[in-house]
C-alpha cells in the first residue's frame, strides 16, 4: 500500500508543478475586447493607405510593362515595386489583425 500512496503523492506534486508552469488564463474570453480609439484611427488610416499603394503598384506595373523605360528607370521602378508590395502586405496584415478585434 505504501507504494501506491507514494505514487499518488508524486502525481499530485507533478500536477501542482504543471499548474504553476501553465500561464494563468483570465476570466474574460480572449479576442472579445473592443478596439481602442487609436486602433480605430489606425484602421481608418490603413483603409486609405492600402488603396493608394495598390494604385501605385498598378502604375508601376504599367510602366514596367511599357518597355519605354531606360535601364536606370527600370531598376528604380523594380526596387520601388518590391517596396510597395511589402508595404501592402504589412498594412493588409495589420488591417486584418485590427478587423478581428470587435469594433
Amino acid at each position: 500500500m505504501k507504494e501506491s500512496e507514494e505514487r499518488a503523492a508524486g502525481s499530485q506534486e507533478n500536477k501542482k508543478i504543471q499548474e504553476k508552469q501553465m500561464p494563468k488564463q483570465s476570466s474574460a474570453p480572449s479576442g472579445k475586447r473592443k478596439r481602442t480609439y487609436q486602433e480605430n484611427r489606425e484602421m481608418e488610416r490603413l483603409e486609405q493607405e492600402i488603396p493608394q499603394l495598390e494604385q501605385e503598384k498598378a502604375e508601376l506595373e504599367r510602366l514596367l510593362g511599357s518597355g519605354s523605360l531606360s535601364v536606370g528607370e527600370l531598376t528604380a521602378k523594380s526596387v520601388r515595386i518590391g517596396e510597395v508590395i511589402a508595404l501592402i502586405d504589412e498594412k493588409s496584415m495589420r488591417w486584418l489583425e485590427l478587423s478581428e478585434i470587435a469594433g
